[in-house]
């Protein structure tokens, strides 16, 4: 799992978050992109209930992770 903004340092991108955002969306089906792993800084989901979230949260899930009030906690070491 990581945030927008981590993916986007790594790519060289100090403030590019949302360029991320839009990466995701338009080519994740087509380049099959774990899109689920991503989330905002703070753990918390992005997307709205109508756009995929449940889908998110069950997928995440479904790798062990935690989603509580749509936020990933962090697993016990």
């Amino acid at each position: 799992m990581s945030s927008y903004g981590a993916i986007a340092r790594e790519a060289g991108l100090a403030n590019g978050a949302r360029q991320v955002v839009r990466v995701l969306h338009s080519l994740a089906e087509k380049e099959k992109l774990p899109w689920w792993r991503v989330v905002r800084a703070d753990g918390s989901i992005a997307l709205p209930a109508s756009a995929g979230r449940e889908l998110q949260i069950r997928l995440l899930e479904g790798e062990g992770l935690q989603v509580l009030e749509n936020k990933v906690r962090p697993q016990n070491s």
